[in-house]
């Protein structure tokens, strides 16, 4: 069998170019759902800033900061109240 043949190239050509194609269609499949990935997550930190926002201006601007000084709880206690619970959890149940 010759390989040097016009069918043999051709063979060849489209053995190898069948393997770049696949990989070709594997990254560009890649690319393509890392830019969706990508766009999704910027859309979705966009609406969470954007609400985040609103919400902040309206609380603002409805209940002022009054409700702020009268409702305000110390996340510093509540904080160490936890810390100290899970140390007596741990050191109970080990």
């Amino acid at each position: 069998m010759e390989c040097s043949g016009y069918r043999s190239r051709i063979f060849w050509a489209n053995l190898v170019d069948s393997r770049t194609a696949y990989q070709k269609r594997a990254t560009i499949a890649e690319a393509e759902a890392s830019l969706y990935g990508r766009l999704c997550e910027g859309f979705q930190m966009r609406a969470m800033v954007t609400v985040t926002t609103a919400v902040a201006i309206a609380a603002y601007e409805w209940l002022g900061l009054e409700i702020l000084r009268r409702a305000w709880i110390n996340v510093d206690m509540v904080w160490t109240v936890a810390l100290a619970a899970a140390g007596a959890i741990l050191l109970v149940g080990s």
